[in-house]
């Protein structure tokens, strides 16, 4: 094999294979070079399935109305009524529903449905906890 016969590349890492083939009196050998143009595909290496993701639901339809509507005529509303601050008032009244809601329809983990776009995305609980009251 003489100076001349080379062969250079740039991105070595797709150069798959390389054979050197001399032909009778010649000075020059020919030198053939299989080049990968495409990543293989790994076909035994599974492509880890995403985590669902959850949502925190009420389901209205199997609560007791009337046994809610009961409890909440057994809470003290007039201390709603005696409240000076009106801060104080809308987080004692809200926790008043919440407690109720939570008893008669608890909130259920539901696994989300990803092919439809959450209008709301904040929870209820975060949106408890964030406007429990009037600022």
């Amino acid at each position: 094999m003489s100076a001349l016969d080379h062969l250079l590349s740039t991105q070595p890492e797709i150069c798959v294979s390389v054979s050197v083939d001399s032909f009778g009196r010649s000075d020059h050998s020919s030198i053939h070079a299989k080049i990968r143009f495409f990543k293989p595909k790994n076909k035994l290496k599974k492509q880890p399935k995403p985590h669902p993701s959850y949502t925190l639901k009420q389901n209205y339809r199997k609560m007791n109305q009337q046994e809610f509507l009961n409890y909440l005529s057994s809470l003290p509303w007039s201390e709603i009524e005696a409240e000076v601050d009106i801060n104080v008032a809308v987080e004692q009244f809200t926790s008043y529903i919440t407690q109720a809601l939570d008893i008669y329809a608890p909130l259920k983990k539901v696994q989300a449905n990803n092919s439809k776009r959450q209008k709301f995305t904040l929870s209820k609980t975060q949106w408890r906890t964030t406007n429990s009251g009037i600022r």
